[in-house]
């Protein structure tokens, strides 16, 4: 294995190209692994113009990285080694997202959202929330808070100042400068100005100009104007990548026409229409799916926000990422509104589906094939009508006006709409008392507009559904127990192939939430009040056995049982707070049981399970 200098084994090359080759090494005497990059060109001393260039770029990525954004790389130790800049950098063992998306062709919706987040908050993070890690206050003359001296007064004057001195633009955004990290699908942003230029990309940024592809159009004349207004292009030109597999205007790769593919880029930015985003997607789907139809899976409001990112003219565009994330935040679930229009099936998908419905069920009924066959905006007035009104239901509506009805059979469920937002999940307040270590720390997290069901799923449905009763204490309005994670995956398949719908179960995010009682919450210890005895089945009242859903009192959301009375399986995987990287292979399950202790019935207590276990105490709560 060869060394370099002395202090570093060099494990492998990690890309080389015109200006700099980065190297996975290992420090020699202290054994860490890191990403070494290494500037080609040659420097003559620590005073020359060149290197102290390369310090600035360098101070300023180990100035971001001061507030350890999980979305941002950072930098460690840049120097001078034999005449050649070096900095060491995270190792992030992964694609591009170049590179994920030539191997990937068509990205599933999800995870087109999961990159739009994700890299919309780490630029956010440099163009606005920097400042709360890096100002001083001292120098920046900040008065405390005379209630709290930990704090200090910042009124909106002081905010803009502090952004102007310390947020960041990228000013190099493009697909090989986003990595999706193995180990977590997370995205995370690399170079500051510092970018390798990969001679083996498909890229233009191999190229002198760098990333022409991504180029806002006003840069075009002055490659001086660097402002947050031109980061939001480049990165409306990745959302639009990440959904269509391609940027709306590739460039030419024939070297001997390389002005004028440069000549015509430059045009094709100022001046051409942006291109309509679902047939490129119809295409990447085709080409991966063959036989399937594509249907449109992506909301009208992201190609909406994606051609405002590409403006032509700054102003128009959003004025940096914090604009453009609080824009995502509200909009961002708007696709699965209950109020959103439903697009029709066509005709070949719908077959495709009725043939995967009749595989699975070969005793199917000539009315549910009709029904099969119908557009999903019709069987919304037959199998998922709303369920008629009754004294009970119409006061729940009155009180609790965003239920949904759903129809299966003869099987109503209500789903409570929770409205996104920010909360702090975790072991708080009164939720803490006695709080275990896998309830924190607390820690602030975002979630987006969700629907969640009024009640556990009941044993009714669950039969409705499946055509069996797994529970063991049986009753029709008792919540479906001794069901498996597993068990339940295959409830959701078989109720989707029924409704048409894509209903899941919640994501431990927006469980909590939901359970705290969303925007609404007042802060309770279990779900909808500090007194277990109103809102719970638990040890002491339940006689030791599940109770019928909805007889005790529901939470801020009108949302019942989600204190007690059954443990409800979620969706992700069991993970502690302080280490969210790396997940245990069981299933997270929350809320507590029949046999709980109050302190188990907490909005904030959880506890994890292998997949496949089924427990009379277990049982779910269908989302979407």
């Amino acid at each position: 294995m060869s060394t370099y200098n002395d202090e570093y084994e060099k494990l492998s090359l990690l890309g080389q190209g015109a200006f700099a080759s980065i190297w996975k090494v290992r420090h020699r005497r202290l054994g860490y692994v890191r990403a070494l990059k290494e500037l080609n060109m040659g420097i003559e001393n620590e005073d020359s113009p060149a290197f102290i260039s390369f310090l600035n770029e360098c101070g300023l990525l180990m100035r971001i990285g001061n507030g350890a954004h999980p979305g941002i790389v950072r930098v460690y130790q840049p120097r001078l080694i034999s005449n050649k800049a070096t900095v060491e950098m995270d190792f992030v063992d992964g694609l591009t997202i170049n590179e994920y998306i030539r191997e990937k062709i068509f990205v599933g919706f999800d995870e087109v959202m999961r990159f739009v987040r994700e890299v919309t908050d780490a630029l956010a993070y440099c163009h606005v929330d920097v400042y709360k890690d890096m100002m001083n206050p001292l120098e920046d003359q900040l008065k405390r808070n005379p209630d709290d001296a930990r704090q200090f007064i910042i009124n909106q004057d002081d905010e803009q100042r502090l952004i102007q001195k310390y947020g960041v633009v990228h000013n190099d955004l493009h697909s090989n400068n986003i990595m999706r990290r193995n180990r977590d699908g997370r995205f995370v942003l690399l170079d500051f100005g510092l970018a390798i230029q990969n001679g083996n990309s498909v890229k233009s940024s191999s190229r002198m100009d760098g990333a022409v592809e991504y180029k806002a159009p006003e840069k075009w004349d002055n490659e001086e104007y660097i402002t947050t207004m031109s980061d939001i292009y480049s990165l409306g030109i990745l959302f639009f990548e990440m959904l269509a597999g391609a940027v709306p205007f590739p460039f030419g790769q024939n070297p001997a026409t390389g002005l004028a593919n440069l000549v015509g880029m430059m045009k094709m930015h100022k001046y051409a229409e942006i291109p309509a985003i679902e047939p490129l997607r119809k295409k990447a789907f085709e080409q991966t799916h063959p036989g399937q139809a594509y249907v449109k899976d992506y909301p009208d409001w992201l190609e909406q926000t994606i051609r405002k990112c590409l403006a032509k003219r700054p102003e128009e565009r959003f004025h940096d990422a914090k604009e453009l994330q609080t824009h995502i935040n509200q909009f961002d679930n708007q696709q699965q509104s209950p109020t959103a229009p439903q697009q029709q099936m066509p005709k070949d998908a719908l077959e495709q589906l009725l043939k995967s419905y009749i595989s699975q069920k070969p005793d199917i009924s000539a009315k549910e094939i009709l029904n099969a066959l119908q557009p999903i905006e019709e069987r919304q007035t037959d199998t998922l009508h709303a369920a008629p009104i009754t004294k009970d239901t119409a006061k729940a509506e009155k009180a609790y006006p965003n239920i949904t009805t759903f129809t299966v059979g003869d099987i109503s469920f209500n789903m409570v709409r929770v409205d996104g937002g920010k909360y702090t999940m975790g072991a708080t307040g009164e939720t803490g008392i006695g709080a275990g270590d896998e309830e924190k720390p607390p820690h602030e997290v975002f979630v987006r507009t969700f629907l969640i069901g009024q009640t556990p799923v009941t044993q009714e449905l669950w039969t409705a559904v499946m055509g069996s009763n797994p529970s063991k204490y049986q009753g029709k309005d008792h919540p479906v127990e001794s069901v498996s994670w597993n068990d339940c995956q295959e409830f959701v398949k078989q109720l989707n192939l029924l409704t048409g719908q894509s209903f899941r179960l919640p994501n431990e995010e927006e469980w909590e939430f939901a359970a705290r009682g969303g925007l609404q919450s007042q802060g309770f210890t279990f779900a909808g009040s500090n007194d277990i005895r109103q809102v719970a089945w638990y040890e002491a009242n339940s006689g030791m056995t599940p109770q019928p859903v909805a007889t005790k009192a529901p939470n801020e959301l009108g949302l019942y049982d989600m204190s007690g009375n059954i443990f409800e399986w979620c969706h992700n995987n069991f993970y502690r707070y302080d280490t969210p990287s790396n997940p245990t292979t069981g299933k997270t399950r929350r809320g507590g049981g029949w046999n709980s202790s109050p302190k188990n019935c907490r909005v904030s207590f959880r506890y994890d399970n292998e997949p496949d276990k089924r427990s009379q105490i277990i049982g779910m709560r269908l989302a979407i």
